[in-house]
């Protein structure tokens, strides 16, 4: 009669594998929960910025960036870094505006996602139309283009963005550029004008 079959002990290298598994699923969980945490940070700024809490929302959305940082999530890291461009617009911070399109571009690597991509450029040339870049709000307003019309509709969360609304914003933003362009020959002539007359005198 044969023996009966007994369970080879688990040896060191088992247990060692064992534990890593349990260790690559914890930190599997973590991540899912710290990007969970970024996305409820990135809702709570939005209430707190319709309640008119503006220095609330910021600081939701720095919690929120940290969270995604931390989970890895780097498509909601960038996400957050630019929604911070709606706190300085209620002041026309045009140099906040820009930042917060720079640090999240900067997050993407330079390359951020389809419709998000189109989101991010459109805020980075609100912030140079405000300063008065005007050559850098046409390049990255032309980005913006390009990037919606090469997106998908598998964005949800960017919903908001659709190419009517990117037209309205680039019409504008020309528009707020043939101003400029105007007022500064305006003010060249001016300036022609008066050393045309102190050369006379």
């Amino acid at each position: 009669m044969a023996a009966p079959h007994r369970p080879r002990p688990a040896s060191k290298a088992d247990h060692y594998h064992a534990v890593e598994r349990v260790l690559d699923q914890s930190q599997h969980h973590q991540r899912r929960l710290l990007s969970v945490t970024g996305k409820l940070a990135g809702l709570m700024s939005w209430l707190a910025f319709d309640t008119r809490r503006p220095a609330l929302a910021h600081d939701y959305l720095d919690v929120g960036v940290a969270a995604a940082d931390q989970a890895g999530d780097q498509r909601l890291s960038v996400y957050l870094a630019a929604a911070r461009n709606r706190i300085a617009t209620l002041t026309d911070d045009h140099a906040s505006i820009l930042d917060a399109a720079l640090d999240a571009l900067a997050r993407a690597h330079g390359r951020p996602g389809r419709r998000l991509a189109a989101w991010v450029f459109a805020i980075q040339a609100r912030g140079h139309a405000g300063l008065g870049h005007l050559r850098e709000a046409e390049a990255a307003l032309a980005a913006s283009e390009t990037a919606m019309a090469n997106s998908h509709d598998d964005e949800p969360d960017l919903a908001f963005l659709d190419p009517a609304r990117l037209r309205a914003l680039a019409h504008a933003r020309r528009a707020d550029r043939s101003a400029l362009v105007a007022t500064h020959a305006q003010r060249v002539g001016k300036v022609e004008h008066a050393l045309a007359g102190a050369a006379t005198r």
